[in-house]
Order: structure tokens, then sequence, then C-alpha cells
């Protein structure tokens, strides 16, 4: 029997614009740890599957309010983790502001915290404003973006791998240093980066995280076909979720045949209310909380 698989957007206020504005907006909004926590707890209860964080890397006069101040995702995820024991916990990493080794050694880490229930969303982060917070002035274009991920990606898989089916235990029973061939450095020289592995973290429990992307341009869909296990999508209309659903998963068989299961899940965005009278004026006291 198939299951709906269910993902929880984390956000302080809330996705509507004017959340923060409205009467009954949890106070401090995505600053409010204890609050967060209350909410990955009451997902795990209720059976959801995953808990997931965005992330931002700039601030500016077109900032989403719900996110002018918010936790370093990571760091945040790894107190949840501690605080649950089934829910997965999604948290977005950015390839383009990123090194591949310390990335890799950060997701590893919180998969080792969670017992096996972290999971990467992989971005490449398009903003201008972004790269001014790194040292540069302008973002790489589209294509140029992805085909660094496409490397980071690469180079984090071999470095989780390069722990694999190595004896933690007979390395230390040993008594010396470990030798040159267990865990076994990479040595990957590429376009972009030049990564001698191997990673300093033994292999977490699920040997690397789950894969999650979020990117509906073809190139952003070409690397789902690749990689991702989960892929977020949201299209304007019924037709054209069934067009991007399709593509995707004609890309997947044409790469790894059948057997690679790919979770195409389009985001909803609900108000709720006894009846849709009721549903429809929770929605309009939001729109009217908007500055114009």
């Amino acid at each position: 029997m198939k299951r709906m698989k269910l993902g929880y957007f984390l956000t302080g206020f809330g996705h509507h614009v004017a959340s923060s504005r409205h009467p009954d907006a949890l106070e401090r909004g995505g600053m409010n740890l204890t609050k967060t926590i209350e909410q990955a707890k009451t997902l795990e209860q209720a059976k959801f599957d995953f808990l997931f964080v965005s992330d931002s890397l700039y601030l500016d006069n077109k900032t989403h309010p719900d996110m002018f101040t918010m936790f370093e995702p990571i760091s945040l995820m790894s107190i949840v983790a501690r605080e649950t024991q089934n829910l997965g916990l999604i948290v977005t990493g950015s390839t383009s502001f990123s090194e591949p080794f310390s990335l890799a050694r950060i997701f590893s880490s919180l998969d080792h915290y969670s017992n096996g229930r972290a999971g990467w969303n992989i971005v490449t982060s398009g903003i201008n404003y972004t790269a001014k917070n790194f040292n540069g002035t302008t973002n790489a274009n589209n294509d140029l973006r992805y085909d660094q991920a496409e490397e980071f990606v690469n180079i984090s898989k071999q470095l989780w791998s390069s722990w694999r089916g190595v004896n933690t235990e007979h390395l230390h029973a040993a008594g010396g240093f470990f030798s040159e061939k267990e865990p076994e450095p990479i040595n990957y020289q590429g376009e972009f980066y030049s990564v001698k592995g191997p990673l300093n973290i033994e292999a977490s429990p699920q040997g690397y995280p789950l894969l999650v992307q979020a990117g509906s341009s073809e190139k952003g869909t070409e690397f789902a076909s690749k990689h991702a296990e989960v892929v977020f999508t949201a299209q304007n209309d019924i037709n054209d979720a069934i067009t991007f659903a399709h593509n995707l998963k004609n890309k997947v068989e044409q790469k790894h045949g059948n057997a690679h299961e790919i979770v195409i899940m389009p985001g909803i965005f609900p108000f709720i209310g006894e009846t849709r009278e009721a549903a429809e004026a929770q929605f309009q006291e939001l729109q009217n909380l908007i500055v114009p």
C-alpha cells in the first residue's frame, strides 16, 4: 500500500508576507527556539516524514519578513535532532558559498546526531545580494552554478564513501596511525575544486544524507535526475505539474532505470477552517494585513 509522504516547511511567523503582523503570530518567530522544538515534536507525533528548513545568506529590502532574522539552520537542526527520535531533518546548504569538505563533514555530523535522519536540500544560491556577502559582486550564471554543484555533490559523495567498510574499532585497537589506504584519500582534481580527503569523520548511519533538490529549470531538473531522492516543486496548475513530473521521471529512468525512486513533493500553502467560508475568511484576514 502506498503511503502519502508529508513534509513541513518550517517558518517563524508563516509563509504569508503579512504573517508577522497577525495578532496571533508566534512571539519572536523563527528566533523562538522553544516553539521550534515544540513544533518538531508535534510533527513527529502527527507522523510527518520530515521537517524542512530553508536558508538565506543575505538581507535586503525585498527579504520576506519571516527571514529578517533567523537561526543558522544546520546548528538549529542539530538541537532538534536531540529532541526528536523519528522525524527526518532536511536542511538547506549552498554549493555556491560553501566548501565540499566542510559541508560534507557537517552533514555527516548531523546524520550521526540524529541517528540517520539528516537530509541535504542542495541549492546553488542565485541571488546577487548573496555574492556581495562572499567577496563577490554578482553570482555565476545558472548553468555554471549547476556545473559547480555537480562537482560539489560528486566530491561530497566520494568523501562520505571514503570511510565505507572501515572498522574504526580496528583502527584504534591497532594502536598507531591510520594507513594510507584506510580510510582512502579521494585525490579529487576538477574544474572548480581540489580535495585530497579522506573525510575526518567516520561513516554516518545512512552513509550520506538524503539528497533533496528544488530547482525546476531545465538545468535544475537535469541535476535532480542525477542526484536527488526528493524533489520539491510548485507549478501554476495541474497540467504543468503533470508535465514536470513526467519529464523528471523520464530523465531519472534514462540515467538510473526503473529501480531509482524519486519522490516529487509539490508545496501547498493551506488556510484551514471548519468550512470553506471560514478558511477563506482566514486568508482574507492576512491579505488585509499586507502593507501596500
